[in-house]
């Protein structure tokens, strides 16, 4: 029924009062109060709907219990009053506790043209249904023109096209969960769909429906085409997060041949569910062309194929000054952050001057990680963000998963950066994001792992037989007639050889003969065969705060790694792809160990770690240089 609380003329007097007055305040701070976040002037005028009846001949309105959501919309939009007009749902019909259905059929709903319409199922239980009559894409739930109309509290399901369709400025759809004003939306096309500009979508769960949700409830959860469109929560902390899953695209940004589509914010929303009720998602938030200038920001993205998508285009503009900000990332199959949309993780160019998404703003080197100081090499004056790592060995699907407290550092001229006494442990793994002057955030960058600023190769001790080990002295040591030639066990080395890289031959040591020797002398680092009758600990042993890098010979090479200790995949990186055979010796058991190479499944091998210190022998298919990870 269609009530007021005052007389239309006191109504209006007041109306024009506080216009005028906001009109005046809008002055003195630089512009007038606009978009959802305006308050309302005066009290508006309420038509309640009595009944859950979508028929075509629907009786006027106001009624006791024949006034239908159909024919309050046409009496909303035909008020001439002036003032801002509500649709409630009467108790008696749509309960709470128990959900009426408003089932639409073949002629959709009219759409609501009026300007100042607020559309208010809260704590009340309203469905409105598609039925097979419905399901054409021309068919949509419900859909506002009008400037700030307000949507909230309704559940809306099964309709081929978009659930809820708001094309007006300002409009608003959702609001506050608690209070039961966020819309719920399942097994539709879109869930929901704002074009106007100043729009707030919020507090909405959209593909999460029990009995509803599934592979693709919805293909879109939220799609925004309109300027200074807020998706999620303000920065002002107005706003309540989206919860969406289920869906081809959680959340779509441009795509639409609209002016340029700058001031998005897309914040605090809940995307893919929760780690213990995963609801899929292919993309969390796709951002299209021509959007320049959205900031992604605090956003969860769960169990997704793709974390966030900028798309690029050879044929027009790009998605680019989209800012990505503080947001965590879980159970992502391929990239969190992918420029160009294309899966493939983009590498640096020189100069960073290619084209694309972002301008496909190189992503930062981490240089250099401790407990102390992680340093880098970025974009001269971006802003440089650092992320805890999502690590399987190998590093080739690593993302950041959260950032690090407080760790934004921004690089200098050369590009430099540094974070100083970071909050992180050894064996911890870590990436980071670029964002330039402009906006345009980088993918992550490669993963580096967290060293404990130095590695210790003690004294080695050999066992009674062959032994493969690295020679730790602090220099080199002439040959002699005995080795060691002094202290205890001296003499208990009986023969020493070193294989000559890529050649399959060896320079020897024998201690019961000079003839032959092609080994006068033992180098800090280099691995050596030796021959022990008994067991003994050689002298020497050093501490080094940085890798020590090797080159390796395309064939046979046997090889110290002095670096962290760390997966196989891990330590040999830099060599991914470049080796077939992997070997360490046991001295205990006179026997070789197997890895293997990169093709051998795991069952398969006998170790998984480089121990730091420790001595291998690799076949290389090709001359390259293998750099241990940071100690």
């Amino acid at each position: 029924m269609i009530q007021s609380r005052r007389s239309v003329t006191t109504v209006n007097q007041t109306a024009a009062l506080l216009v005028a007055f906001a009109l005046a305040i809008g002055a003195l701070s630089g512009g007038p109060l606009r978009g959802p976040r305006a308050a309302a002037a005066a009290d508006p005028v309420v038509v309640e709907v009595t009944s859950s009846a979508d028929t075509a001949a629907s009786p006027a309105c106001p009624d006791a219990t024949r006034c239908t959501l159909r024919r309050a919309i046409e009496v909303a939009n035909t008020d001439a009053s002036g003032l801002p007009v509500r649709i409630t749902f009467a108790e008696t019909a749509f309960p709470a506790a128990a959900t009426a259905t408003i089932v639409v059929g073949s002629t959709p709903l009219p759409v609501v043209t009026r300007e100042d319409v607020t559309i208010d199922g809260s704590g009340r239980g309203v469905r409105l249904a598609g039925t097979t009559q419905s399901v054409t894409p021309t068919v949509n739930g419900l859909v506002t023109s009008g400037t700030r109309a307000t949507v909230r509290g309704l559940e809306i399901r099964g309709f081929a096209g978009t659930c809820l369709h708001m094309s007006g400025p300002s409009s608003t759809a959702g609001g506050d969960p608690a209070a039961g004003q966020g819309n719920v939306i399942d097994d539709c096309d879109v869930g929901v769909r704002v074009d106007g500009a100043d729009s707030l979508v919020h507090g909405n769960s959209i593909g999460l429906s029990p009995g509803v949700a599934g592979a693709n409830s919805v293909s879109t959860g939220i799609w925004a085409t309109g300027a200074d469109t807020i998706v999620g929560e303000a920065a002002s902390g107005e706003g309540h997060a989206n919860a969406i899953g289920n869906a081809a695209s959680g959340i779509r940004i441009g795509g639409v041949n609209v002016a340029a589509l700058t001031g998005v914010r897309v914040a605090g929303n809940s995307i893919g569910g929760e780690v213990d009720a995963p609801a899929p998602v292919q993309a969390g938030i796709d951002v299209f062309a021509p959007a320049a200038g959205v900031l992604i920001t605090e956003n969860g993205v769960r169990t997704a194929a793709s974390g966030i998508r900028v798309h690029g285009s050879a044929a027009g503009p790009s998605a680019v000054k989209v800012t990505i900000s503080r947001n965590t990332f879980a159970n992502i199959a391929g990239l969190a952050i992918d420029l160009n949309a294309d899966g493939l993780a983009n590498p640096n160019d020189e100069g960073d001057t290619d084209d694309g998404a972002n301008g496909l703003r190189n992503s930062p080197v981490l240089i250099r990680a401790v407990q102390s100081s992680v340093t880098g090499k970025a974009c001269a004056g971006c802003q440089v963000q650092l992320y805890f790592a999502h690590h399987l060995p190998g590093g080739k699907s690593d993302y950041g998963t959260e950032p690090l407290p407080g760790a934004v550092a921004t690089a200098g001229p050369d590009g430099s950066f540094a974070f100083d006494n970071p909050p992180v442990a050894p064996g911890q793994w870590l990436v980071a994001l670029a964002t330039d002057g402009e906006g345009n955030t980088s993918e992550f960058s490669t993963s580096t792992r967290v060293g404990a600023g130095n590695v210790q190769c003690g004294i080695p001790s050999l066992s009674p037989g062959w032994n493969l080990v690295g020679y730790f002295g602090a220099q080199a040591v002439n040959l002699g007639a005995a080795f060691p030639a002094d202290g205890p066990g001296v003499g208990s080395v009986r023969a020493i050889y070193r294989l000559n890289a890529g050649t399959g031959s060896y320079a020897g040591w024998l201690s019961d003969t000079a003839a032959g020797r092609t080994l006068n002398a033992l180098q800090p680092g280099e691995a050596y065969w030796m021959l022990a009758e008994a067991a003994v600990a050689l002298p020497g042993g050093f501490s080094l705060s940085v890798p020590v890098p090797v080159q390796l010979r395309a064939g046979w090479n046997t090889v110290v790694y002095i670096g962290a200790t760390a997966a196989v995949e891990d330590a040999l990186a830099s060599i991914a792809g470049k080796y077939t055979g992997l070997y360490a010796w046991s001295a205990a058991s006179q026997a070789w160990q197997r890895y293997g190479g990169p093709g051998v499944p795991a069952w398969a091998r006998d170790f998984s770690e480089l121990q730091a210190c420790g001595a291998f022998e690799i076949f290389m298919t090709q001359d390259a240089v293998l750099t241990p990870l940071q100690p």
